[in-house]
């Protein structure tokens, strides 16, 4: 049977349409799954930018557009940022004289934010002195910081379990629900993030 060159023509054309259909979506997966989406920072200007996000040791956020290009932003340069559901804003860390991301672990009356302190390093800047202050700080610090509604700075809570109990009796006193787990033989730095989320709770219902 004789085919005619515009009939050629159309089944070329088509061949080619289906096969673009078949293989196209595949180099779009490829490509989606080398840089996946994981989370979005909020701009200074209160834009929301979804991307690949990754938290470089609290003091650099590392965006990757879909290319997989790189652009780092400081605690300075963004609102906040949030990977895989956990939410991080910028803190001035005064043990530190510097800014960090840090963790917001709970809202409302009290919020509680985390820094890991096992990403802080002074012993290659500063020296031997340097290392000892490090080392002091990281024994008493248990890398969690709470804001107070409607005051301004932080609290640094410790770490040990009398420094934290202490602490908490002299400066959340006054909270009922703090004042009676400050008061256990169990209270430990694990504690810190249960006591806070129920005493927002408590705060909330009355």
């Amino acid at each position: 049977m004789k085919i005619s060159l515009p009939e050629i023509k159309t089944k070329i054309f088509f061949s080619l349409l289906l096969f673009s259909l078949l293989i196209l979506p595949q180099f779009n997966v490829f490509g989606q799954t080398e840089f996946p989406q994981n989370g979005y920072y909020v701009t200074l200007k209160n834009d929301t930018i979804y991307s690949n996000l990754e938290n470089q040791g609290g003091m650099y956020l590392v965006y990757k557009n879909a290319k997989g290009k790189k652009h780092k932003f400081t605690p300075s340069q963004i609102r906040s940022f949030c990977i895989n559901q956990q939410e991080y804003i910028p803190l001035f860390i005064n043990e530190m004289g510097s800014k960090r991301y840090v963790a917001v672990k709970a809202k409302g009356y009290y919020t509680l934010l985390f820094y890991d302190i096992n990403n802080y390093s002074t012993y290659g800047q500063m020296g031997l002195i340097g290392g000892i202050a490090e080392g002091t700080f990281k024994t008493y610090n248990s890398g969690y910081y709470v804001i107070i509604e409607s005051e301004t700075g932080y609290y640094s809570l410790p770490s040990s379990h009398k420094l934290l109990s202490k602490y908490l009796l002299n400066h959340f006193g006054n909270d009922a629900i703090i004042k009676q787990e400050a008061e256990k033989e169990g209270l430990s730095k694990q504690s810190i993030e249960p006591i806070f989320k129920l005493a927002n709770q408590l705060k909330e219902s009355q």
